[in-house]
């Protein structure tokens, strides 16, 4: 994870931490976990939508960083018609 640090990420956004609500949670393209302080307000980040984030430090199971910008929204789902039987 250290190899990552200073590098700008691209993160999957998953939803708030867990563990502190005050942080993001995401994965990286190679599927490492990173948290990160969304912009006030939020930003708009919402699950599924994409950000750049900047890697500022590394443990062994997680990576933390710094929002730069989000890059995408969500995809919207299709709601797929149902018929009942």
């Amino acid at each position: 994870h250290e190899a990552r640090v200073g590098r700008q990420e691209e993160v999957l956004v998953e939803g708030p931490s867990k563990k502190d609500p005050t942080m993001t949670t995401g994965r990286t393209r190679q599927n490492k976990l990173i948290h990160f302080r969304a912009p006030e307000g939020g930003g708009g980040l919402r699950p599924g939508a994409f950000a750049e984030v900047t890697v500022d430090s590394a443990a062994p199971h997680f990576l933390r960083g710094t929002f730069v910008r989000k890059t995408a929204d969500p995809a919207r789902r299709v709601r797929i018609p149902v018929e009942a039987s």
